[in-house]
């Protein structure tokens, strides 16, 4: 059995750094195979306006992203990137990388993970079961999208999206990949247990919002929780506070 996490990196390092470091050697020891990660750093360009958060950053968060990486932080993952650019929706190039690079590795899951998102499933050995005939595993039960933080693929939905990832000039700044990874998979997602997946959000929702991420990384790993204002500033330091 084996597995490949790829995170879509962009201008931060916390999450990622948390990743490799606590969350994936525990899901080592439930998982019966071989995990690998392949973190996808892009090099953005400033783009006033963007849709995407993480490309408003500044270069100096694209230095820390190689700093970071040359230090060692993310040790034992592989390393792809790129300067690839799509204006009007600037992650397809990465998701297009992770897609090709699952399905060249012949993975049996392909868990996608975004660099403001952090997964730690136990249940990772038991997705054979818990996915049964479904395509794709998701964290969250509203399941007219797929949310592209954190979700488990099997390759024949990561063949069936390929061609569709590499047509970059089909992507408009209205698009939303959301909605297009749901009416790409056939039949209806499995649902895996939601509280294993958080992530940051300007919007608070049920395990989404930086109280959820610092409520993970006080349990996970509290020595590292003041990490969290390199990416997130005063809200990552106003909620570390209040608990």
């Amino acid at each position: 059995m084996r597995a490949l996490v790829t995170i879509l990196q962009c201008r931060r390092v916390v999450l990622p750094y948390v990743f490799m470091r606590h969350a994936l050697p525990r899901m080592r020891q439930s998982f019966p195979g071989e995990i690998e990660v392949l973190l996808i750093q892009h090099k953005a360009r400033q783009q006033a306006g963007s849709r995407l958060r993480s490309h408003r950053l500044g270069k100096a968060r694209e230095d820390l992203v190689e700093q970071w990486s040359a230090e060692g932080r993310y040790a034992g993952a592989q390393i792809h990137r790129h300067d690839t650019w799509h204006a009007p929706y600037p992650s397809i190039p990465s998701y297009h990388i992770a897609v090709q690079a699952a399905l060249e590795r012949r993975v049996d899951f392909h868990v996608y993970l975004e660099d403001d998102a952090l997964l730690l499933d136990p249940d990772c050995g038991r997705w054979e079961e818990l996915m049964g005939p479904a395509e794709v595993g998701v964290y969250r039960p509203r399941t007219h999208i797929i949310n592209s933080s954190w979700f488990v693929a099997r390759p024949s939905f990561d063949q069936r999206i390929l061609a569709g990832l590499s047509r970059y000039w089909w992507w408009r700044r209205s698009s939303r990949i959301e909605s297009w990874l749901r009416r790409k998979l056939r039949g209806e997602p499995a649902i895996l247990e939601e509280s294993y997946a958080v992530k940051h959000h300007y919007n608070e929702h049920r395990f989404t919002g930086m109280r959820y991420v610092v409520e993970r990384l006080t349990d996970l790993c509290p020595e590292d929780v003041g990490l969290l204002e390199i990416d997130f500033g005063d809200e990552a330091r106003r909620y570390s506070v209040a608990r």
